[in-house]
């Protein structure tokens, strides 16, 4: 068998290089159009369709809130979000409820003026009262509970400026005077995201 010369085996070489290279590029560009398909896919379904919401089930609390010892109405708002399979489908549901004192809800709650403003929130679990399992707080024949260590945050706003955001505090003397306020606590636990507020008037 005659052997190759060296310049035949240099252009086989070269030969094979190249078929190794063309075979590398061809891959590369069937997997960059097989990754920019399926980006072009989410994008064309996230612009067309968006989030899948499937409704799901959570336990409502209840709660109070007083100031300086004086119990007012409260909106809550509890809204569940928990993303199952991210970007695409959620879980989720928002329950909408309203605790306050006496017989009728008011928009404002008017507060004697005092020398120093105290609040205080508390937050409930509901349990049958026989079957002693957990259950939502709108259903009657319920125990209240009181949840302990709840970390509210809290907001207070007059005509829209923010007067105090940070962390939950008892003493709000230094932000009330006179004049209408609202008052904003939120919190989240468990993918439950709580927002109470009230409104009150010196």
């Amino acid at each position: 068998m005659q052997s190759l010369s060296k310049e035949e085996q240099h252009k086989a070489l070269k030969d094979l290089k190249d078929s190794e290279k063309a075979l590398k590029n061809d891959r590369f560009k069937r997997y960059f159009n097989a990754i920019l398909t399926i980006v072009i896919a989410i994008t064309a379904f996230k612009v067309l369709i968006g989030t899948i919401n499937v409704k799901a089930l959570f336990y409502h609390n209840a709660f109070s809130l007083e100031i300086n010892n004086i119990a007012v109405g409260i909106t809550s708002k509890q809204e569940l979000s928990k993303d199952f399979i991210p970007f695409f489908a959620r879980y989720y549901n928002t329950y909408e409820n309203k605790f306050f004192p006496g017989d009728n809800f008011k928009d404002i709650y008017e507060i004697e003026k005092n020398n120093s403003y105290l609040i205080k929130i508390n937050t409930y679990e509901c349990f049958y009262q026989i079957r002693g399992n957990k259950t939502n707080c709108e259903n009657s024949g319920t125990k209240q509970i009181e949840v302990l260590n709840v970390k509210y945050q809290l907001k207070i706003l007059q005509n829209n400026e923010v007067l105090y955001d940070g962390d939950f505090i008892e003493d709000i003397t230094p932000y009330i005077k006179e004049g209408k306020y609202d008052i904003i606590l939120t919190h989240k636990s468990n993918d439950i995201t709580t927002t109470l507020k009230t409104t009150i008037v010196i």
